[in-house]
């Protein structure tokens, strides 16, 4: 599966290439989940996720459109498919077509877009929960 990609031009969306490329080079090994205290995090920020999904009623996940923005190498969207979210409603954005085909290596049966969040290549209408930043709404 090849990423698709959606680009509407401009600098700010390499700047952001050019900061994340910046930050993946010095994070090597800062957020491996074999360090103690970033899996702390990790368990600690699942269980958050878990609770706002139970208190907004969006559990089970199976049947929810569910579109992560920023999913980098889909750490978070693999965690959501373990969660009973379904690969065909579960989809995962990011900006950087490398990172996207890491999370295709790592993920494969995610859909996955190549896009801007300012220009997402979807309908607006869409009804869907959305997970930016940690946090599921919708």
């Amino acid at each position: 599966m090849t990423p698709t990609t959606r680009d509407a031009g401009g600098g700010e969306r390499q700047r952001l290439r050019n900061r994340f490329a910046a930050f993946d080079h010095q994070a090597v090994g800062r957020w491996d989940l074999a360090n103690p205290g970033t899996a702390m995090i990790v368990r600690e920020r699942h269980g958050r996720l878990l609770n706002w999904m139970a208190e907004d009623h969006c559990l089970p996940l199976g049947d929810r459109l569910i579109l992560e923005i920023g999913c980098g190498v889909a750490h978070e969207s693999e965690w959501l498919l373990h969660q009973g979210a379904s690969s065909i409603r579960l989809t995962a954005v990011d900006l950087a077509p490398e990172r996207l085909c890491l999370a295709h290596a790592r993920v494969p049966v995610l859909q996955l877009v190549a896009a801007d969040a300012a220009c997402l290549p979807f309908q607006s209408h869409s009804s869907v929960a959305v997970k930016f930043s940690h946090k599921l709404c919708g």
